[in-house]
């Protein structure tokens, strides 16, 4: 496999991505010892998470990409701490739902692949795989995607560029596991949260003795939703003229992990 080119898949994505004037992506890599991006499997997607609009631009073409990726067949996508499996190539997951990344290195773009990990020129460590370490998979030369996957991408970049609060995402009904108390601990503080049946939820800095404990001290309240995609946001009322906006994502049964417009990573658990 020539290294230094794009595969099929990659090649669609970077020309889908044009609607987006002046968004910076970077695909091949001369590396050495080489990655993925030399193989021609990767891209690059710049979005600043350190800035409110670059992490809300950031999740909303996440949500597009993972509401395409049962037909996109991607391997795996990183952004900031986390990053989603698309279950191909090796890779774990279902194409929507987080899993904690710990490996850094992704504040300012996301990362997306098409990388099968059986598919490699020669064993780890040989010559052929630290000049160019994998071939390309029947799905990364497939494209049928692009036209389904450039009509949501116009649609967001028409909202980006207006200037307007986005629509709001397609909704679910509240699943039948949030309801109750859940621990959440963010940069070293304890809150706890009551999701209600009617999509509100509440928090206190009290500790409920057990899931049928009422609500005591609430401190502020929200309306949540949860995505077509998995995803769940909370939109805290105004405190300080801004209102807090929460988006969590379940990395197993009984937990989850979320980021903040107003502060770092969070993390959910039931209690």
């Amino acid at each position: 496999m020539t290294k230094l080119v794009e595969c099929d898949a990659i090649k669609a994505l970077n020309e889908a991505l044009g609607v987006f004037p002046g968004l910076r992506r970077d695909r091949l890599v001369n590396a050495n010892p080489a990655t993925r991006h030399t193989s021609g499997l990767a891209i690059d997607i710049f979005f600043n998470s350190k800035t409110a609009s670059g992490m809300q631009h950031g999740l909303e073409l996440i949500d597009v990409l993972c509401a395409h990726q049962k037909s996109m067949k991607w391997s795996d996508l990183i952004f900031t701490d986390f990053h989603i499996g698309g279950g191909v190539g090796g890779y774990g997951g279902d194409g929507k739902t987080r899993a904690p990344w710990s490996g850094g290195g992704h504040d300012d773009h996301i990362h997306l692949d098409w990388v099968d990990f059986k598919l490699t020129t020669g064993p780890k460590g040989s010559a052929a795989y630290i000049d160019n370490p994998y071939e390309w998979s029947q799905l990364a030369k497939e494209t049928g995607w692009r036209a389904a996957l450039e009509t949501d991408l116009r649609g967001l970049a028409a909202r980006w560029a207006s200037g307007g609060e986005p629509p709001p995402a397609p909704t679910a009904p509240m699943p039948s596991w949030l309801p109750g108390w859940w621990r959440v601990v963010q940069e070293g503080e304890t809150y706890y949260y009551h999701f209600r049946t009617g999509d509100t939820v509440v928090w206190t800095y009290m500790r409920p003795v057990n899931q049928s404990a009422p609500m005591a001290d609430a401190h502020n309240s929200g309306d949540c939703s949860t995505s077509a995609s998995g995803a769940l946001t909370i939109k805290w009322n105004e405190v300080g003229g801004t209102n807090t906006i929460e988006t969590f994502r379940k990395t197993s049964p009984t937990s989850l992990q979320g980021t903040s417009n107003r502060g770092g990573p969070l993390t959910m658990t039931r209690i």
